[in-house]
């Protein structure tokens, strides 16, 4: 958990404009007409990844003078992959307790990974697609974690592209993870439930969820601990949660986009956060995994040199 202090950081992240609060009730021309209110959709020439939110707050005239941050460009269009319904399309057979599967597995084991590691630790190692879930509890000194992409393809490529690498490297404790696809018999082939694959084609849900004109006096602990009251079945795990008091934006990193969904859901139903806005930030585990490669072979020199150091002084 962390603050930031610079009035202008969050919107540097922004990817996607603010949706409406509720849509259920209104037809299509409303709809339509909310949408062309919020600058949605982009012209062709520009992506919503590399631009501010096409309107300024009349509070925060000097988001005006800020240059467009770009941000990796996903390296897949999610809706296609979707039904209407918000199912996925990728090949779905029925198993021997009717229910469906994927062909190929979305979920990546990693394995023999520090005790110490939390959510934040395991996002920066995956790259190469959008995550759906990460398996995990913080503080249980866990060995082992399942990483779910939201499409195979990616869960695969992840794989074959670690492997060539000889793992996932842990700076500073010189541990090398293994990966391995999870199988079919621990949930491997399962698809993404419709009402987060629902969330993905049509509002391109991430785990990042990004709430905007907080009341003064709102504070992290509290917004984490209201957070985590979205259900009594789970345990609700973050990757990170940072309040930027200058624009009174919240970063709210989840560790799967199904409880960033109940996060959004539960805020919007408290009064305290009745005028706040809310947009999808960008999952750093698109970017691609080529900057994993290199970042691995910069730290194991680091940690080779290091050790060579100590070895000296010893």
């Amino acid at each position: 958990m962390s603050s930031c202090t610079n009035p202008d950081c969050v919107f540097r992240i922004l990817r996607v404009q603010p949706f409406p609060r509720s849509l259920d009730d209104r037809n299509d021309t409303e709809i339509d007409h909310i949408l062309q209110h919020f600058g949605w959709p982009p012209s062709p020439s520009t992506s919503p990844h590399q631009q501010l939110s096409p309107i300024t707050p009349p509070h925060l005239p000097h988001l005006q003078l800020l240059t467009p941050i770009t941000h990796p460009t996903p390296i897949y269009t999610y809706t296609p992959s979707f039904t209407p319904s918000g199912d996925p399309t990728s090949g779905l057979t029925k198993s021997h307790f009717n229910t469906f599967i994927l062909p190929n597995s979305r979920g990546v084991f990693l394995k023999n990974i520090p005790m110490w590691t939390r959510v934040c630790d395991i996002i920066p190692q995956i790259r190469g697609g959008r995550v759906e879930r990460v398996d995990f509890q913080n503080h249980q000194n866990r060995t082992c974690v399942g990483v779910f992409f939201v499409l195979a393809e990616h869960a695969e490529r992840y794989i074959k592209d670690v492997r060539k690498s000889g793992g996932v490297y842990w700076r500073d404790v010189g541990i090398i993870s293994p990966v391995e696809a999870i199988p079919r018999a621990k949930g491997g082939h399962e698809p993404i439930k419709p009402n987060i694959a629902k969330a993905i084609r049509g509002e391109d849900a991430t785990r990042i969820l990004i709430v905007s004109h907080l009341p003064p006096g709102t504070r992290e602990d509290v917004l984490m601990e209201q957070i985590r009251k979205q259900t009594s079945n789970l345990t609700v795990e973050f990757e990170d949660v940072s309040i930027c008091e200058g624009t009174r934006t919240a970063v709210i990193k989840m560790s799967s986009i199904g409880t960033a969904l109940g996060a959004r859901l539960r805020l919007q139903r408290a009064k305290w956060y009745e005028g706040c806005t809310f947009a999808w930030g960008m999952d750093e585990c698109e970017g691609s995994l080529g900057e994993l490669r290199g970042r691995w072979e910069r730290e194991m020199r680091w940690d080779a040199e290091r050790g060579r150091v100590e070895e000296e002084r010893v």
